[in-house]
């Protein structure tokens, strides 16, 4: 069997066009949301190292511990749900940093990253769990190859957008650009039809 090249898996696919582009625009506002996310707090506390290695341990921590426990949930429930209700809430979470104004609010932005990482490690389990059923066997390997390499570029293209957008329209702006992403992405995934989500 031969695997499909990215340009064919492009080019034939539509649902898997579109999880991509949830994937891209959802993950340029992760970087925003994270490089606005450390610039608040280090604003907020001074430049206090501590504080800044906090909001690193619960961005990566919670993920870690969880991922497992959301590969096993996302098998018994709609993967298409599940990026759904995860994207909209991880919306409202993004907003939720609007809120830290002085070191007393600190624990809202700590308790948003950690509701933020929550839902983030529920989302990737639904989508790597219906990759499968959207790129289809000979359009896995080529699907895979592009959803990492595209989550790698953005760690720098992210990154230096979320750092220019903070710098020069301030970190709120940055927050909503993170919770408009979240939306997007979610209207993205809801053009997928359940059916091609749906376990084999």
């Amino acid at each position: 069997m031969t695997s499909l090249t990215y340009m064919q898996l492009l080019r034939g696919n539509r649902s898997f066009r579109r999880l991509l582009v949830g994937q891209v625009i959802s993950e340029l506002g992760n970087w925003f949301n994270f490089i606005a996310g450390l610039g608040l707090v280090r604003s907020v506390m001074n430049g206090a190292p501590e504080a800044t290695a906090i909001l690193l341990v619960l961005r990566m921590a919670p993920f870690a511990m969880f991922a497992p426990v959301a590969g096993a949930f996302v098998d018994r429930w709609s993967r298409r749900r599940v990026m759904l209700v995860t994207d909209a809430l991880r919306a409202v979470v993004a907003l939720g940093f609007l809120l830290v104004r002085k070191p007393e609010d600190l624990w809202i932005a700590y308790a948003c990253t950690v509701v933020s990482t929550l839902l983030a490690a529920f989302f990737e389990a639904a989508k790597n769990a219906a990759m499968p059923n959207i790129a289809g066997d000979r359009g896995l390997l080529a699907g895979n190859a592009l959803m990492f390499s595209s989550r790698f570029l953005l760690m720098s293209i992210g990154a230096a957008l979320g750092g220019a957008a903070s710098a020069r329209f301030g970190y709120e702006v940055a927050f909503v650009i993170n919770a408009l992403s979240f939306i997007a992405s979610a209207y993205s995934i809801w053009l997928i039809p359940e059916s091609e989500m749906k376990q084999e």
